[in-house]
């Protein structure tokens, strides 16, 4: 059954299916953090106590990767987040020398100095409302191509930095400044406030004020701070570093990547598996966390990648090649590296194509061209909104028909995660559909092979291109 309702894991807070869930047993207490007859996911399920894991890893309470709720005071628009982190990250390119040229994929991150933290609040006005963050869009032909324009609350930053001295003992050192001691450095003009108009989509709908109006032809004035580029980057993952990077994610300080502090250790894949299946959407909703997480697993990726090397062997009187994994041994005069094709690379997607051409060269061409849009409305929007969109069941058609198209965007923006899972999940059972030769294809015909290309479209929707080869087609010429 392809359409059902997606219910939470109690051990791990991952959603699922309903159909992947068991009712836990007592002996299930020992491990999880579940009581008996509570839902368990079928990852749980299948988890086998050994001496290095006594206990199942993503118990959230057992594990620590239970995270507080994000407080009022840490619901902060994009450049708000910003002017409260310890440790900012900044999006580049990788261009890797040689053959492996055209990349396609994710967008690579680096941190910068940790020494870049914020040791005051910066002096801005309280009597200002609303203040302008101009973010310039690089030069091309000594001109400024565009402007974005967000918005800013130097109270709502105040508040947020106190919050954290209080609460996370990363902030408990650091010194910020009081209310009284800005209104002291700057005295509240008396003519009225011009506001300022949010003009990026982005940062409208991560805004914590109104959208206000202003004037293009004004300039605006006021402080600047500019973030240096980095001297010495963070290349490795420490502990705390996530948490330094998403504070408004991790209120407390702690439950991160590389929380010191977390008895089972989780490796990096399936920490970040585990936060974007999770109920709470925090992470999903945050596309910078997504982005240096996909960099961090496509860094490790790239790694495991290009660590290969020869060895020179002699066997039977001949000369041979033995294939390792792993880093190269230094001051080897018989080894060398040996570069695998990198997924993204102009070689790793012409794979495809060449499976593609042997396929279309050995059965002839296809009968069947599909495309197939893989979302279902019914079933995302009555998962992540019951009471207003209804049940699987018993959808409520009319408020799922009144939504209008930025709001359904907007809705499939905080859950993106879930959004790709259903797709994959309705793709592998049109792939199990097709294949099965109980259940002919279109009635009468019978499918034997078939190449399946998933795509996305322009808005991030998924979607499938489908080529069929059936068993016995019709003659196109006699239709029979």
């Amino acid at each position: 059954m392809i359409l059902q309702r997606w219910l939470p894991c109690i051990c791990c807070t991952s959603l699922y299916p309903e159909s992947q869930f068991k009712n836990a047993v007592k002996q299930d207490e020992l491990y999880h953090d579940v009581v008996e007859g509570q839902l368990l996911c079928r990852k749980c399920i299948e988890f086998t106590p050994s001496n290095n894991y006594p206990y199942c890893r993503f118990a959230r309470y057992k594990n620590k990767l239970e995270i507080t709720s994000i407080p009022e005071n840490l619901v902060l628009g994009f450049i708000e987040q910003r002017a409260i982190t310890l440790s900012h990250i900044y999006m580049s390119i990788i261009l890797i020398r040689g053959r492996q040229a055209a990349l396609k994929g994710q967008v690579v991150h680096f941190h910068v100095d940790t020494s870049v933290i914020v040791d005051d609040l910066l002096p801005f006005p309280r009597c200002y409302e609303f203040l302008a963050v101009v973010q310039e869009k690089p030069l091309k032909n000594n001109e400024i191509r565009t402007t974005v324009s967000y918005s800013f609350s130097p109270v709502q930053v105040l508040k947020a930095l106190n919050y954290l001295k209080q609460h996370n003992h990363l902030y408990s050192d650091k010194k910020l400044m009081t209310i009284e001691e800005i209104q002291e450095n700057f005295k509240c003009r008396q003519e009225d406030i011009i506001p300022i108009r949010i003009i990026d989509s982005y940062a409208y709908n991560n805004a914590t004020t109104i959208a206000p109006v202003i004037n293009s032809s004004e300039t605006l004035f006021g402080p600047k701070r500019i973030i240096p580029c980095a001297q010495d980057p963070i290349w490795e993952i420490e502990p705390y570093l996530e948490e330094r990077c998403y504070p408004w994610l991790y209120p407390h300080g702690k439950g991160g990547e590389a929380d010191p502090e977390r008895p089972l250790q989780i490796n990096l894949r399936d920490y970040y598996k585990q936060r974007l299946k999770s109920a709470d959407n925090r992470w999903q909703k945050d596309p910078t966390w997504i982005f240096r997480a996909l960099n961090l697993l496509q860094r490790e990726d790239l790694c495991r990648s290009v660590n290969y090397h020869v060895k020179k062997s002699y066997q039977n009187g001949k000369m041979c090649y033995l294939i390792y994994p792993g880093k190269l041994i230094a001051n080897s005069r018989t080894e060398k590296y040996v570069g695998m094709v990198i997924r993204g690379s102009s070689a790793f997607w012409d794979k495809a194509r060449r499976h593609l051409r042997s396929m279309y060269a050995t059965l002839g061409k296809p009968f069947i061209f599909l495309s197939i849009n893989l979302q279902d409305d019914v079933e995302f929007l009555t998962n992540i909104n019951p009471e207003k969109f209804g049940s699987t069941c018993n959808p409520n058609w009319e408020a799922i028909d009144s939504l209008s198209d930025d709001e359904y965007l907007m809705l499939v923006n905080e859950n993106p995660a879930l959004v790709a899972r259903m797709c994959k999940r309705r793709l592998a059972g049109f792939e199990e559909y097709i294949s099965d030769k109980k259940h002919p294809f279109l009635i009468d015909y019978i499918v034997s092979h078939y190449f399946l290309k998933t795509e996305f479209q322009r808005d991030g929707l998924p979607h499938l291109h489908a080529l069929l080869w059936i068993e016995n087609p019709p003659s196109t010429d006699t239709g029979w």
